[in-house]
């Protein structure tokens, strides 16, 4: 898959479903994942989106990506 600032976030975790627990453990920015309620938003949020509510570059955030998917 890959990975641009418009790549929509529930493509991201259909296409692999283990990454929102490796994001989780490997950044805690990524915590607010895992609540109910930010996992609904994310159903129509992007890269871009994302970065902007955790501070990270979309950059930063797909080379995250890319290095867990990777293992």
């Amino acid at each position: 898959m890959e990975f641009t600032k418009d790549t929509m976030i529930k493509d991201i975790m259909a296409a692999y479903p283990d990454i929102k627990q490796k994001l989780i453990a490997a950044e805690p920015k990524f915590k607010a994942i895992d609540n109910p309620v930010v996992s609904m938003m994310l159903q129509k949020a992007t890269i871009a989106d994302v970065s902007g509510k955790i501070g990270m570059t979309p950059d930063e955030i797909i080379a995250q990506l890319k290095k867990l998917i990777a293992g």
